[in-house]
């Protein structure tokens, strides 16, 4: 519907609404309405001047030349009554005397609604030995319109191409921007900002920001890598690797045409490093593993890559599967998540699963090294560990740059392949051959032990508790999930954009100043034969029962007046109210309007279609000079179908208070009934609610229960997968258990700690399903490996808790070091992705490596010599 709406009321004007705060307090004062008049003139006079737009405000009575405040209106009424100068000769006094006059005329929100927000009443006061009602106010209202045919054509023009609907909303943005900017000025007197003015451009802006938290994230997962496999080759190449997949995940999502934003343009590329560094640390850690057991490194690489390929791939297919639950969801920013994610797995698989360790191996074959080698100086550890920081951070640089802008990204990439990769290997070659021809070439070596032994000792140990551990999880688990079902769907802008930024402070200052008395627009579409007395008086009702309301739901200004559009019906109103505007309808279409019962709109079906045709077509005259509505404006409120029987419009009514959902679901449970009663109103008629809190909240809910249905087929996927793949219904359960815990407690995270299900932490879940089987398959698989060479069940659980568990660590370590640097970012929206990551890959990791090995060992029989 709200397509619909856009499409058949689509606006020749756009506007922009601005709150200018007083510093001094008061800004109905001389000072600073002249300062902002002189802003509104500087505006006028701008390179914006030619976009523009100059009309007639039937809600105010007054002319907007481009922009309007107060401070025109005051300024207008000096001229008027005498003072030629207008506010720059008027005193203090003479400004209060004439907004007393002005208000006294037509009342505070009839006449300036959009433009005065009062903060209490007026005051009986002498001025100038005159009784006035003195108003003052801490904050005024400022209103920019343009032409948005002139600006799009100014936009396409200077892009020197046709720009889609996405691109002209951010030329909008930017035009709303610099307005913005020459209303500020110097800001001597007062303080402004737009309201919702730049979304779009404060969601790139905040990405930016984010930049650094991001490039530190992929620095510190590296640095770690660069720690746990002690080895500056295994950094540079795992660095070039994560570059790579950003290249390929952008690649691949254009050529199956997903849709750039926030989520697939910087969340997914983030879950991606976590995932991917899972596959490369696994696989480059059986490989070392194999190593270190005596074979050179190309044998190592064949036995330990064939050995991990099984979970490798399992983990691949899982995720795969997990990820693609989300697919069919009716939400597209849910269904590109999932098929966003499915292709970062799928190049993560490949370049960090098995390009990066393959490429490790040639370079230490080559080298003829296997780990850290022999003991070094202090100097030469130092300078090591200072190269390997140097390319992690060069890395991070390359790795975010191709995220932001993809081409420079990829030149980037090139210049860090020819510096910390193909220079080095030549350096070393060149080093190795010289040492052979002078006969001091250093033999093979293997990598050192792996150090994890103690995390193959705690599984072990937490494995023959198991009749105590297991009910302990089962427990706390049952806890945490009575706290997950309590987690709820919610959006504010406080939740994605730091509290600092203009686009919150601008909404922060509407509720502050604006209250009850306004809010964000709800629309009622309306359509069917709205000429017909009955469908028009059905529509008054509808109004009127809104109107009514004593909720607090509906915003009413400080007359008490709805505060809203009344569509159509305005046109028919305007036309009884007006005598030449009656006259000039009557004598242009031939058919007299009346009202004879006094009910202020036209008597008849054909009344009313006279006038719909006429405004359509000429607009509604105020007088011989002045157009009330002009027919542009007409058409924002009107449609009429072909043969014109047929009429759609759209009433507005102001929400306050809807960045909490729990408001925008209570107005739209009071706005039902009456929905459905005008509905059954109007013959074959077609009535819905829409606008943007309604669309907003639909969408929420329906991403939220997309996500909540897509949990469980991704659940069940994985199990089938894996059960398909491990030919053990009963190993696969097993291997399932820790995603269930998972999820379980990241949902009691969530709402212990205050979060709420957004778009953005919703996905955490869905990623938390991709970590948690990865980390579960690797060890189920290395476990049932090493059951078929071990001595008893407790041996085989030792040693995957070694290899793999050891890995599991590192790679978990990796990642939960990274997003916690991103928990850093002053970004709500990244900050809370990055703990939340972080905590979910803890659970992950926990689940695996404590409670996995105690249900492997519950369900395994023991080795006996008979199945030895």
């Amino acid at each position: 519907t709200q397509d619909i709406v856009d499409e058949r009321f689509e606006p020749s004007i756009v506007g922009w609404f601005y709150i200018a705060e007083a510093r001094g307090g008061d800004i109905l004062l001389r000072d600073p309405l002249l300062e902002l008049l002189e802003r509104e003139e500087a505006l006028r006079r701008s390179p914006l001047r030619d976009r523009l737009a100059s009309v007639y405000d039937p809600d105010t009575g007054f002319p907007i030349d481009g922009a309007r405040s107060i401070a025109d209106v005051v300024d207008a009424a000096l001229r008027k009554s005498g003072r030629a100068g207008g506010l720059r000769d008027a005193t203090d006094d003479e400004v209060k005397v004439a907004l007393s006059r002005l208000l006294d005329a037509r009342g505070p929100d009839a006449a300036f609604r959009s433009l005065l927000l009062i903060s209490g009443g007026p005051e009986a006061r002498s001025v100038a030995g005159q009784q006035i009602e003195y108003w003052s106010a801490q904050a005024t209202g400022v209103t920019v319109l343009a032409d948005r045919l002139l600006l799009e054509a100014r936009a396409q023009e200077e892009a020197g191409a046709v720009l889609d609907e996405d691109e002209l909303v951010e030329e909008h943005e930017r035009f709303a921007r610099e307005a913005q900017d020459l209303l500020r000025g110097e800001q001597e007197t007062y303080r402004l900002w737009g309201v919702a003015i730049d979304v779009n451009l404060t969601i790139a802006d905040q990405g930016e920001e984010a930049g650094p938290f991001i490039m530190f994230t992929i620095v510190g997962v590296l640095l770690i890598v660069g720690v746990m496999l002690r080895s500056y080759w295994a950094v540079a190449l795992m660095g070039a690797g994560l570059t790579m997949l950003v290249v390929w995940l952008k690649g691949l999502s254009n050529l199956v045409g997903l849709d750039s934003s926030i989520i697939l343009d910087f969340i997914v590329p983030i879950a991606m490093i976590s995932l991917g560094v899972d596959f490369g640390i696994h696989a480059i850690g059986r490989y070392r593993e194999e190593n270190r057991g005596g074979y050179r490194p190309r044998a190592a690489f064949v036995v330990g890559i064939g050995a991990v390929f099984a979970a490798l791939a399992l983990a691949f297919l899982s995720d795969v599967a997990a990820f693609l639950a989300n697919a069919p969801s009716g939400i597209p920013m849910v269904a590109q998540f999932g098929m966003g994610a499915a292709l970062a797995i799928l190049s993560a698989f490949i370049v960090l699963g098995l390009v990066v360790p393959l490429a490790l191996m040639r370079v230490e074959d080559r080298q003829g090294a296997g780990g850290q080698g022999r003991r070094r100086p202090l100097v030469r550890s130092v300078l090591r560990w200072a190269v390997i920081g140097l390319t992690s951070f060069a890395a991070g640089v390359t790795v975010l740059v191709t995220i932001l802008v993809p081409a420079a990204g990829i030149g980037l990439l090139v210049a860090f392949v020819v510096l910390f990769l193909a220079l080095p290997y030549w350096l070393a070659g060149r080093r190795r051959t010289a040492a052979r021809e002078a006969g001091s070439a250093r033999p093979v070596r293997v990598a050192e032990a792996s150090g994890w032994e103690t995390v193959g000792t705690l599984v072990r140990v937490l494995a023959e508790r198991r009749l105590v551990l297991l009910p302990a999880v089962l427990a706390v688990t049952a806890v945490a999930a009575f706290y997950a079902l309590k987690a709820e769907a919610a959006f504010d802008v406080k939740d994605f954009f730091r509290t600092d930024s203009d686009f919150v402070v601008g909404l922060d200052k509407v509720d502050e100043y604006v209250g009850d008395r306004g809010g964000e627009p709800a629309l009622l579409y309306i359509e069917g034969d709205l000429a017909l007395p009955s469908s028009v008086a059905a529509i008054r009702e509808a109004i009127a029962r809104v109107d009514a309301s004593q909720s607090g739901r509906f915003a009413h200004g400080q007359s008490g007046e709805l505060a809203g559009s009344s569509g159509a019906l305005a046109l028919l109103e305007g036309v009884v109210e007006n005598d030449f505007t009656r006259a000039a309808v009557s004598e242009t279409t031939g058919v007299p309007i009346s009202d004879t019962d006094g009910d202020g709109l036209p008597d008849t079906t054909e009344q009313n279609r006279a006038v719909f045709a006429f405004a359509r077509e000429n607009g509604l005259p105020l007088n011989a000079a002045t157009l009330l509505y002009t027919p542009d404006a007409v058409k924002e409120r009107l449609w009429i179908s072909e043969d014109g029987l047929r009429h759609a419009t759209a009433v507005s009514f102001e929400l306050p208070g809807t960045r909490s959902n729990a408001n925008i679901q209570a107005a739209r449970d009071e706005l039902e009934p009456i929905v459905a009663d005008l509905r059954a109103a109007i013959p074959d008629g077609r009535v819905t609610l829409t606008g943007e809190p309604f669309t907003r909240l639909a969408g929420l809910d329906a991403t939220f229960d997309s996500l909540q249905q897509s949990l469980p087929i991704a659940v069940v996927l994985c199990l089938l997968v894996t059960a398909v793949f491990m030919r053990s219904l009963r190993y696969a359960l097993a291997s399932i258990v820790p995603i269930l815990l998972v999820v379980a407690w990241l949902y009691a995270f969530i709402y212990m700690f205050g979060y709420s299900l957004n778009f953005v932490t919703g996905t955490i879940a869905a990623i938390s399903i991709g970590v948690g089987i990865d980390y579960s398959i690797h060890f189920t698989v290395r476990f049932r490996e090493e059951m078929t060479r071990a001595a008893s069940k407790g041996d085989a659980l030792h040693a995957a808790g070694t290899g793999t568990g050891g890995a599991l660590v590192a790679s978990a370590l990796s990642s939960i070091v990274g997003f916690t640097i991103m928990a850093l970012a002053p970004m709500p929206m990244f900050a809370a992705y990055g703990l939340l990551t972080a905590v979910m890959i803890l659970f992950a990791l926990m689940a695996s490596i404590l409670v996995l090995p105690a249900l492997l060992s519950l369900i395994t029989p023991e080795i006996t010599p008979e199945r030895t």
